[in-house]
């Protein structure tokens, strides 16, 4: 199901970029990034489904300015 817009977790980036989000409820998720950088646009990324016990990867986010 749908989260809508609130904000459930957050996290950083390491130094290769990598990140880690545990504890999700099974569902679909739309992920945001939003760069501490004003210069980068903030991205989105819907329809990401979590499954328990499994790990969601996501594909290389490109941020543009």
């Amino acid at each position: 199901s749908s989260r809508g817009t609130d904000s459930l977790a957050g996290t950083l980036t390491d130094t290769l970029g990598n990140y880690l989000i545990r504890g999700l409820d099974p569902g679909s998720y739309t992920v945001g990034y939003a760069p501490g950088n004003a210069d980068y646009d903030t991205q989105n990324k819907a329809g990401v489904i979590v499954t328990t016990g499994q790990v969601t990867k996501l594909d290389t986010v490109v941020l543009a300015h």
